[in-house]
This record gives C-alpha cells, sequence and structure tokens, in this order.
C-alpha cells in the first residue's frame, strides 16, 4: 500500500469514528473506491472531501473532521433526493472541465454539462446545508426523469431568485464582488447582472474561481493593464480556481476578449498564461498515461517568450535530437542537440515540411507524436532561410 493510500484510509477512519455520533445507521468504508456506506445504498465518495480536508493548514485539519463528516453525511442525503426535493436546492455552476471526471469509454464527463468557454462547463449543483453537491451523473437525472436542459432551466429559475452580487471597485472602475460564495462566478449565465459597470468599454469579465470574478469595461491600454493586474493578484490567492481568460461580453455569448483591439492588448497577457495552464494540465495528464503503461515517451513543455521590443508574445516548444516525444502546438519550435539550441523555425514551416501530424488520441490542447530524426528536417529549413533566431542560446 502506497503512502498516499495509507493516507486516505487513516482519513477515512476517523470520519466514520466521527459520523457515529451523528447516525445509528451502519456505516461501511470501501477503500477500493474511497467512498462510506451508509445504512443500505447510501453511498458517499470521499475524494472531494478529502481534497478539500488536505488544503487546510495542519492544525486545522485536527479540529476538522467533524466538519467533514458533517459534510459527507450532508453528500448522501443530496445523492439521494428525488426531484421534487432536489428542484428547490438546483443552481447552476461554472467548473473547469480538469475538476470533472471523464468516461474513458466515450471521454465525456460524467457528469451532465454543457459548454461555456473554452475549459469551463455548465453543471448543475445542489445547494445543501453547507455543502455543494455537484450532479455527477447522468444517472440521477434518470432517476429525477428529467433532462438536463429541464433541470438547468429550474437551477437558472432558482438563481434569478436570488439577490445578485453587489460590487466593490479598486483602482476606480474594476468591479469584485462585495460578498463572496460558490455561486459568484454563476452569473456569468446572466449576463445583465453586470450592466451596472461603469467604463467606456465593452464589458469584460475574469472569472478568476468560483466566487471571485473581476469585470471592467476598459477603453485603454492602462485600464486593461490594471484589470490584469488584479486579476493576476487574486488568482494567486483565490481557492477553486477556474480561469485567467478575459471574456467579452459579444450580446450572444461570451467570448474571449480579441486583443487587437484598442485599447485591449495588455489582455493578451491572461490569455497567454492561461493557454500555458492548460498545457501543463495536460501534460501531467499524458504523463500519468505514460508511466501507467510503462512508456519512456517525453512529454514537452510549452514555454512563451515576451518580446522587450514590442511586448508581443512566442509560444515555443522543445524537440529534442532522439527522443521520441509528444509536442504541444505552439508558435514556434525550438529542435535541441544535447542541451544546445540547433535551430528555431516558426510551428507553420516545420509542419509544412513534415507533413501531416499524428495527433495524441483525446488530447485538448493537441499534442503531436515525434521521433527524433530530424537531421534532414534541420538541413532543409537551414536551406529554405527559415531559422528564426527569437530566442538567443
Amino acid at each position: 500500500m502506497s503512502s498516499s493510500d495509507a493516507a486516505k484510509n487513516r482519513f477515512a477512519r476517523r470520519i466514520v469514528t466521527s459520523m457515529r455520533h451523528s447516525t445509528s445507521e451502519d456505516l461501511v468504508y470501501d477503500s477500493d473506491d474511497f467512498s462510506i456506506t451508509v445504512g443500505i445504498n447510501k453511498r458517499v465518495f470521499l475524494d472531494n472531501i478529502y481534497r478539500r480536508w488536505l488544503k487546510k493548514s495542519w492544525l486545522r485539519r485536527q479540529f476538522s473532521i467533524g466538519q467533514m463528516a458533517a459534510m459527507a453525511l450532508e453528500a448522501t442525503r443530496l445523492n439521494h433526493l428525488d426531484f421534487a426535493e432536489a428542484a428547490p436546492l438546483l443552481l447552476p455552476v461554472i467548473r473547469s472541465r480538469w475538476l470533472l471526471t471523464y468516461s474513458l469509454e466515450t471521454d465525456e464527463p460524467t457528469a451532465p454539462c454543457m459548454p461555456f468557454r473554452n475549459d469551463l462547463k455548465v453543471c448543475l449543483a445542489i445547494d445543501g446545508n453547507g455543502f455543494i453537491q455537484i450532479v455527477s451523473n447522468s444517472s440521477t437525472l434518470e432517476k429525477w426523469g428529467v433532462t438536463f436542459e429541464e433541470a438547468l432551466e429550474t437551477a437558472m429559475a432558482n438563481l434569478r431568485a436570488i439577490s445578485p452580487p453587489e460590487f466593490t471597485f479598486k483602482a476606480g472602475r474594476i468591479a469584485i464582488p462585495c460578498e463572496l460564495d460558490d455561486f459568484t462566478s454563476s452569473w456569468l449565465l446572466i449576463p445583465e447582472v453586470f450592466d451596472s459597470i461603469p467604463g467606456n468599454g465593452s464589458l469584460i469579465i475574469v472569472p478568476v474561481s468560483r466566487s471571485m470574478v473581476v469585470a471592467a469595461r476598459p477603453a485603454t491600454d492602462v485600464e486593461s493593464a490594471e484589470l490584469v493586474r488584479i486579476s493576476l493578484e487574486l488568482y494567486a490567492t483565490e481557492n477553486h480556481l477556474l480561469s485567467r481568460l478575459p471574456l467579452i461580453w459579444s450580446g450572444n455569448g461570451w467570448d474571449v476578449a480579441d486583443t487587437t483591439r484598442p485599447g485591449l492588448k495588455p489582455l493578451n497577457e491572461l490569455i497567454v498564461l492561461e493557454r500555458i495552464e492548460q498545457h501543463e494540465l495536460q501534460k501531467r495528464a499524458l504523463e500519468a498515461i505514460r508511466d501507467a503503461e510503462g512508456s519512456d515517451v517525453f512529454v514537452a513543455n510549452l514555454f512563451v517568450f515576451r518580446s522587450k521590443k514590442d511586448d508581443s508574445y512566442t509560444t515555443f516548444t522543445t524537440w529534442t535530437c532522439g527522443v521520441n516525444a509528444y509536442i504541444p502546438k505552439s508558435d514556434a519550435v525550438i529542435f535541441v542537440r544535447e542541451d544546445a539550441i540547433v535551430l528555431q523555425a516558426y510551428w507553420d514551416d516545420v509542419v509544412r515540411l513534415v507533413g501531416e501530424l499524428v495527433q495524441v488520441p483525446r488530447t485538448d490542447p493537441p499534442y503531436y507524436k515525434l521521433d527524433g530524426n530530424y537531421d534532414d528536417l534541420i538541413e532543409t529549413l537551414r536551406s529554405e532561410g527559415k531559422d528564426a533566431h527569437f530566442v538567443q542560446a
């Protein structure tokens, strides 16, 4: 048994002991799937509760087992509500796709959801007694006898019945919510809530976390730079992070802000940082698969170079001689041999000569399979004068 499994088992035993003070029903812990069955068939999976517990300081953990046990009992109650009981408690939530469980057969989230923007999804949640339970399986909707769209309509009606957030302002006209709760980001689904945000530009919101959004109407580079600064400061301190993407309201939906528009260029920093983050998450997922398969393939990083000349960004990855690799799509490729840069070339030039690349299945952002034999490619790129010296050796 690994040390992490042993730690999870110790946590579960403490939870079971604490739960016995609050229920007379039988409690059975299953270490195989890290769950507790309450009574005959009420089961709660402990993964989310355990992750929440681990985020606490060592001292606070010692005094929060009772709180975690109460969450586990509340989760079992919420998991077994019928639709009449659940309907008044339903609310829509926005979540990162990386936090959702995916089916190995279909490569789709097991939780019923719909796309929101990029890596964000709209899901359903039950707002319990101090505990939020994501509707994590389509079988729940089948049991309720409703479709996702019908349940979402109920959840949206519940959200509209709640008082919308009030805002305080930083650096003049950059709005953040006065009070934080787990449904603050859900208000992006009702954009008219943000009509009161002052400014001369289009409405832009950075959904930093579940409970924190940053909203402004920047019309100049200076105003956009302030929005970036405040968003990154909050992103560094918030829990339950969502995204750094600056989303702009188009009238028909949220889109990623077009940073070529006047006054919006500084927002490109947020877009690039989020792109790097998404590639890092995909890289970790690929490395986990590689390790499980016992493969020796190298999973390359995505890097970014910021030009001092015009403040532009160039993403790049590395292709190492003699190494089979998965590399991410980027603006440029640096060819490496024995830790030395051999040549730098732009992605489109490389792909034009390599031909059609083979994408690693189910990667988003995409990664591609490459072997380390690139000598002929290097010679061709050099003969065409395609050595791009954007990074100094």
